[in-house]
């Protein structure tokens, strides 16, 4: 099981991706033909693409990112005139996680949250 966690609050997001799937072994596929698995590296890697796109724009802070076999990290604050646009993709990422999660709810489970965090000064 792939547990995925979700923070997105304006000026934050957070994306843990914990674990393998387990759908190919499940369904006696060799190893490395995990389609679960590889959706969930596909929509983390698309997350740290855009938020490394934005961090050269200096529109965010990149806090943490961590990206190995079956482990993401990713996590950012925002400078107030980019909140809305990272608000954006997390929107679609997210999206992108409820449709694989809703899909295959035995392999992935997925947490959100909103909520108030507490955000350097000056962003």
């Amino acid at each position: 099981m792939t547990n995925i966690s979700i923070i997105n609050v304006p000026g934050y997001f957070r994306l843990v991706a914990e674990g393998h799937a387990g759908y190919g072994q499940a369904n006696d596929l060799p190893e490395g033909l995990d389609i679960v698995c590889a959706a969930v590296s596909t929509l983390g890697e698309t997350a740290a693409q855009c938020m490394l796109e934005l961090s050269e724009e200096k529109a965010i802070v990149i806090r943490e990112m961590q990206i190995k076999s079956g482990f993401i990290d990713i996590r950012v604050l925002a400078k107030k005139k980019a909140q809305e646009r990272l608000g954006h993709i997390v929107y679609t990422i997210q999206t992108g996680f409820e449709l694989l999660r809703d899909s295959y709810p035995d392999f992935v489970k997925l947490e959100l949250e909103n909520g108030v965090v507490e955000t350097e000064k000056g962003l």
